[in-house]
């Protein structure tokens, strides 16, 4: 349960850093690319010693996989603000968490977890619980054209699909000595398209530089990469069931970045906040006896 727990409480710091930016005016662009370079860097350093290095391919198989995903990584960020702009952060959110659906439905099919009346009611359990903890009344201007329901689809989508590729690379091609590797060489695609999407921004003279931003994505990259190199240490526990680890993996995030924001933010918990975080707790304790 360790590294479950480090992949949780990472990715809800990672959550409260970006809390704090709009508060010292940090330019989230330039600190998400800074933060790609940094986990890309963490990953090489943290490559053991008797992983060969092989050329031009390595010789791995889940290269490829890294590449495509790097790129996926500038490209669900930038529509992330988008929505986040058109129809809420809530929408953001829903669609974020809500993806879980793609790899435990994959990993029904593909790995043939088990399916039981404690695990699916768990599983359902989550949905509600991830709809009422993010909901905000009020939160903008709903715009729910054609596009943009085209764009949160593509979110959805996107987000599932990556959580789906890292389970699958992990399972099917990579050892464990290799996943320092694996996220060095996602982070680094990830960091190699920031950085061409900043030229272009510069050329254009859309680009805004400071070196407190900078700082920011230090601050952001370090919790960052333990938070993916965690959740694939826990994926690669024997006897654990995907589907279940990435339930408990996104609904603990979401409880606990709720929880984060009262104690850090002082943030109002409505009634359905309340519900819906008992509701995440709940599913929680159904879906940790899994893992037992």
């Amino acid at each position: 349960m360790l590294f479950l727990w480090i992949s949780i409480l990472t990715s809800t710091l990672l959550v409260v850093i970006l809390k704090l930016f709009p508060r010292y005016n940090i330019n989230t662009f330039v600190a998400i690319v800074t933060n790609y370079l940094v986990c890309c860097s963490m990953g090489f350093y943290f490559v053991p010693q008797n992983v060969e290095w092989q050329h031009p391919s390595f010789g791995y198989n889940w290269l490829y996989v890294a590449i495509g995903m790097g790129f996926s990584f500038i490209a669900l960020f930038n529509l992330m603000g988008y929505i986040s702009q058109e129809l809420g952060l809530t929408a953001v959110s829903v669609s974020n968490k809500l993806s879980l659906i793609i790899p435990v439905g994959l990993a029904f099919f593909i790995y043939g977890d088990s399916i039981t009346t404690i695990k699916l009611l768990g599983l359902f359990l989550a949905i509600p619980a991830v709809l009422l903890t993010t909901w905000h009344d009020g939160e903008g201007e709903h715009k729910w054209s054609v596009k943009n329901i085209i764009l949160f689809a593509l979110l959805f989508l996107g987000s599932g699909l990556n959580d789906t590729l890292v389970k699958y690379t992990q399972d099917k091609w990579m050892t464990e000595s290799q996943f320092p590797l694996f996220t060095a060489f996602v982070f680094g695609m990830a960091f190699i398209a920031g950085v061409a999407i900043s030229i272009y921004l510069l050329i254009v003279g859309k680009f805004n530089f400071s070196w407190r931003s900078v700082l920011a994505g230090v601050a952001l990259g370090v919790p960052n990469y333990f938070s993916i190199y965690a959740l694939l240490k826990a994926l690669a526990v024997p006897g654990w069931e995907s589907s279940t680890l990435f339930t408990i993996n996104n609904v603990g995030i979401l409880l606990a970045s709720a929880l984060g924001g009262v104690l850090l933010f002082k943030e109002r918990l409505s009634i359905k906040n309340i519900i819906g975080i008992l509701v995440a707790c709940f599913s929680i304790l159904l879906l940790a006896g899994n893992l037992f």
